[in-house]
């Protein structure tokens, strides 16, 4: 469990410190110095080289890291990416980390620390064998890189010598007496300089002994952390002033704590109060330091701090200089000159007047030669000459809205017009969109503010940028804000790419009625019709119409839009049993009130209402906007709706049928599951680039079980009624008070067994409740009608059989797909991986230099001798294949 270590300072307190790692249930971790061992070969020729380590607080990480200093190499923790944390920003950071510090490699202790393109080559840690048991060892001399925050921006290379880094653990340690009797318990990232030095590095260098607890593991649990605390004894602790708050609520507390030192972010004294008073905690065990990684790590540090009232503020000590550091205000900036600070940033150098200080970028007062620290210089807003510390005004809104605390993020949005800033103050909550139609609380908030120009607004979980040590990164936070509605719009470009990929063989200058069957022309419409109109491209198809005259610019494009009805239905119904109960009814309802009737194949409330809750609030952060044309046509004719049909069968049957659906639910982190490359999806419009695009996975059971909430948030979230329609009784926990009732069975659904419904009735409760919903809205009497289905009848989605396509990339060299390279696009991905040749066919041919056919979302059999495999069932048999040549096995069954 324990490791010892040998020579790592060159001086009076060489390192004889021991390491203990724990794991989510807080027992120990095996750490034995096997990867250590095994990784050191790699590195031979890694002198000199910077390396990145990517890891969680576990012994493979570190011992990875202690690998590359002992070849020669330069390492640096890399942040690992958490499910907290945006992929796209987690993969930003890494590439510029790769770029700013010339990392020459990076060693992945896991499959998520994998970066798609990071710049230098990736050694995947988990893939190698174990080499023999050993104790680690180290050199004297060497160097250690590290970021830094990244506050204001993205975080900054540096790089400490050893010795330099000696140097300052010892005058650190005269402030601290850290000796070989104590333990360091800490949760904190190794990646940021107080984990990294004040929790690692120093009680190392002290020959203390080190209890190390994953970030994520104390996140989900905190409690593990009193329960390594009283394991420990009297130990010490660091943690910034959130962790002060957190653990102040988590049950649990110790006494025996030797010192808690806060650090990292402005202390407060109400939550160090609060803390000691929850946690019978003496206030003399309270230590408040101030550190920078760009001086290694500590500034200055103070024993049971003193508090004072600064323009009526009440701040808490940080004490006085650390031996060897210097520290002045400038105008209310504090400048500190240090010899164990950095020259400059690998990439950039480090500003310092004709004194040898440097700014900080911290505001603060000096009384009494104790500093009193304020908050950031970029944390400032000057409104009208005034200025406001943005920190100060994060806490004073935590005050009155404490379930948001740490979920709060004050911006300085400049006002060219008025020449000075406007205060923006972003609060994350699950119901932002009701909160942020709460006029008297955006009021109470803005008050409370102590800026009466300032504006709240509500977003969604996570819409807030934090960087590595969970500070907000506001520059970046506010440029998402503002770019929160960019139009994004497909080129026509990507178009004609994605029409040529698709219909390979179609001859755009010839009518199309004459190349496609039935259901090919069924997708060329689903295709085009966020570009054309679905009724209009049926019609201009059975006219004879080519593809090229579809996408010629229409000469009565102004005038559709001039003559567009006001009232759109939209229905996000099964297609299959409104139409054949409610075709003609709705046919009626459009040509005598001019209402736009169109359907649209969407997953159930729970999954659109996420996807568009995406689409508002955070698809602007991907640079690629031509990957999400089809999702944002649907989701527009969504939007667009005057009302919203909904049914028991998208939102009830299917989620929980036996078919085990489960869907794609955009991720609002960026962050794709591995097992939604395996979704099987059919020719919905809405999902055609679904394999471009990072996605989680919905469960249908788990809908089913949200399904009254979820339609109802959906409806309030687009301000938009809807008629609720229950086919079938079997529902009725849920689907009692609907408008329309059916009183079927679910073979109303499933079977077409509509004897147990009265059509006349059904036809007429729709029709009565779709007047009534729209009988408040304004409506013209000019315009066309219109009664559209061409989509998919509903939502079909669920896992393939991973087993039968390896089967089939086994056996066979080209292999047609019958179905978008959205639905289950591991194929491709291993298709290519092995030299396989994939054809996508758009409806049910089987072209001649196809080696087989995989169904994989078209509906229906191929007649022809060739294989042809159902990945998704497509309803022509009991088995899962046909035509097997002769010697090769049967495939393994359909079902995952």
């Amino acid at each position: 469990m324990q490791s010892r270590f040998a020579g790592w300072f060159a001086g009076p307190k060489p390192l004889g410190g021991r390491l203990i790692f724990y794991g989510p249930d807080a027992q120990p971790l095996a750490f034995h110095g096997r990867v250590f061992s095994a990784i050191l070969p790699l590195l031979s020729s890694s002198a000199g080289c910077r390396v990145g380590v990517i890891g969680r607080t576990r012994p493979e990480t570190v011992e990875a890291w202690f690998a590359v200093l002992a070849a020669g190499g330069e390492p640096m923790f890399l942040q690992f990416p958490t499910e907290k944390l945006s992929r796209s920003y987690w993969e930003a950071e890494i590439a510029e980390a790769v770029r700013s510090a010339g990392l020459s490699l990076l060693l992945c202790a896991e499959p998520a620390c994998r970066h798609p393109d990071p710049g230098a080559p990736q050694i995947d840690l988990w893939s190698l064998p174990l080499g023999p048991a050993r104790d680690l060892a180290v050199p004297q001399a060497g160097a250690v890189l590290q970021m830094s925050s990244g506050t204001t921006g993205h975080r900054k290379p540096m790089r400490f010598d050893l010795e330099l880094v000696r140097r300052h653990l010892e005058a650190y340690g005269q402030v601290t007496e850290l000796s070989e009797r104590d333990t360091v318990v800490s949760w904190l990232p190794l990646y940021h300089d107080m984990g990294f030095v004040a929790a690692f590095l120093a009680p190392l260098a002290a020959g203390a002994q080190v209890a190390l607890l994953d970030p994520v593991d104390w996140v989900r649990k905190p409690q593990l952390l009193w329960r390594l605390l009283r394991r420990h004894g009297e130990a010490v602790c660091y943690m910034p002033n959130f962790a002060f708050e957190v653990m102040a609520d988590a049950p649990g507390a110790t006494t025996r704590v030797k010192r808690w030192i806060s650090c990292s972010e402005p202390t407060r004294e109400a939550t160090l109060r609060r803390f000691c008073e929850r946690t019978a905690t003496p206030w003399a065990r309270i230590r408040n330091c101030w550190g920078m990684a760009e001086a290694i790590f500590a500034v200055s540090e103070a024993a049971a701090p003193e508090v004072r009232e600064i323009d009526g503020e009440r701040v808490v000590s940080c004490g006085r200089p650390i031996p060897g550091v210097e520290i002045k205000a400038v105008e209310g900036a504090l400048h500190v000159r240090s010899p164990y600070a950095l020259e400059g940033y690998l990439d950039r150098p480090l500003d310092r007047d004709e004194d040898g200080f440097f700014a900080t970028g911290d505001l603060g007062v000096i009384l009494d030669g104790e500093v009193y620290l304020r908050g950031r210089a970029r944390d400032l807003a000057n409104v009208a000459g005034r200025k406001f510390l943005l920190s100060d005004m994060d806490a004073r809104l935590a005050e009155r809205l404490p379930q948001a605390a740490g979920r709060i993020a004050s911006l300085a949005e400049p006002d060219p017009a008025l020449g000075t800033d406007r205060p923006l103050v972003l609060v994350e909550d699950p119901a932002f969109w009701r909160r942020d139609r709460d006029g008297e609380a955006r009021a109470e908030l803005a008050t409370a503010s102590g800026v009466e120009t300032t504006q709240v607004r509500f977003v969604p979980p996570r819409f807030i940028t934090k960087t590595s040590s969970g500070k907000i990164n506001r520059p970046l936070t506010l440029a998402h804000w503002r770019a929160r509605t960019a139009g994004r719009s497909h080129t026509s470009q990507r178009r004609t790419e994605a029409l040529r990929e698709l219909f390979p063989g179609l001859d755009w200058s010839q009518p199309i009625r004459d190349q496609l069957d039935s259901l090919g022309r069924v997708n060329l419409v689903l295709e085009l019709r966020g570009d054309v109109g679905g009724a209009r491209i049926e019609r201009a198809i059975a006219r004879g119409a080519s593809l090229s005259d579809l996408l010629t610019p229409a000469t009565d494009a102004a005038t559709d839009e001039a003559t567009a009805p006001d009232l759109r239905v939209v229905s996000l119904c099964d297609a299959n049993p409104l139409q054949a109960l409610a075709g003609e009814a709705l046919a009626r309802l459009s040509r005598f009130h001019h209402l736009q009737v169109q359907h649209v194949c969407a997953p159930p409330p729970g999954v659109l209402l996420s996807d568009l809750v995406f689409s508002d609030y955070f698809r602007a952060r991907d640079p690629d906007v031509s990957k999400y044309a089809d999702l944002e046509a649907a989701l527009a004719t969504i939007r667009n709706a005057d009302l919203l049909l909904i049914d028991d069968a998208v939102t009830l049957f299917w989620p929980g049928s036996e078919n085990d659906m489960a869907y794609p639910r955009l991720s609002h982190q960026f962050r794709p599951r591995a097992e939604a490359d395996l979704l099987g999806l059919r020719w919905a419009g809405y999902s055609a680039q679904h394999h471009r695009l990072a996605c989680d996975l919905a469960p249908g059971h788990a809908l089913v079980a949200t399904a009254a909430q979820d339609l109802a948030d959906l409806c309030d979230y687009l301000q938009t009624p809807a008629v609720r329609i229950a086919y079938s009784d079997a529902f009725s926990p849920v689907t009692a008070g609907w408008e329309v009732q059916g009183h079927g069975s679910t073979r109303a659904i499933h079977g077409w067994d509509f004897d147990g419904i009265d059509r006349d009735a059904f036809a007429q409760q729709l029709t009565d409740s779709i007047l009534r919903a729209l009988q408040p809205r304004r409506r013209r009497l000019a315009g066309e009608s219109q009664v559209s289905f061409a989509d998919q009848p509903h939502w079909c989605s669920w896992l393939v059989n991973v087993q039968l396509l390896d089967y089939v990339l086994r056996h066979f060299n080209v292999i047609g797909v019958q179905g978008r390279p959205s639905s289950a696009p591991y194929l491709a991905a291993a298709a290519a991986a092995r030299g396989r040749t994939l054809v996508h066919i758009p409806d049910l041919s089987a072209p001649a230099g196809c080696d087989c056919i995989v169904q994989l979302g078209s509906w229906g059999d191929v007649e022809t001798d060739k294989p042809v495999f159902q990945a998704m069932g497509a309803g022509w048999g009991p088995l899962w294949y046909k035509n097997l040549p002769a010697g090769l096995p049967p495939p393994p069954g359909p079902r995952p």
